[in-house]
């Protein structure tokens, strides 16, 4: 079939444009369920990060030899991090070994300092 020459041009202009269209509405669902999928991903990870956060601070607290302390906790994909301050290394250590402990910790990381007991006290 031989169409004129504007109306070829103009047919074949529009078939490309469709084209295009079509290919990049693919292209742009790809990126969107990717991106949903991150989204999940990412709240999957906080909500468990929460979780994490309830436990390792439900034990500091049934512990007698931390909960004293009132060490801060926050985690992030099973690493959780430590602060606050202790008496000493071997109460620094207990608190770690109890946060370790606890199902869904991967790592500890702690920044607890050691503080002498006078310190603590004048601190306060």
């Amino acid at each position: 079939m031989n169409l004129p020459q504007p109306l070829h041009l103009l047919t074949t202009t529009a078939v490309a444009a469709l084209v295009l269209v079509l290919g990049g509405c693919d292209r742009l669902g790809a990126a969107s369920s990717t991106d949903l999928e991150a989204r999940l991903a990412s709240h999957r990870n906080a909500s468990d990060d929460s979780i994490l956060n309830g436990r390792v601070q439900a034990a500091l607290d049934a512990d007698p030899d931390s909960r004293k302390f009132g060490i801060k906790l926050k985690s992030r994909s099973g690493v959780v991090f430590l602060s606050g301050s202790v008496e000493s290394r071997e109460q620094a250590d207990h608190v770690i070994a109890v946060t370790r402990a606890v199902e869904g910790t991967s790592a500890v990381m702690s920044d607890i300092k050691i503080e002498p007991r006078n310190v603590v006290a004048n601190a306060n």
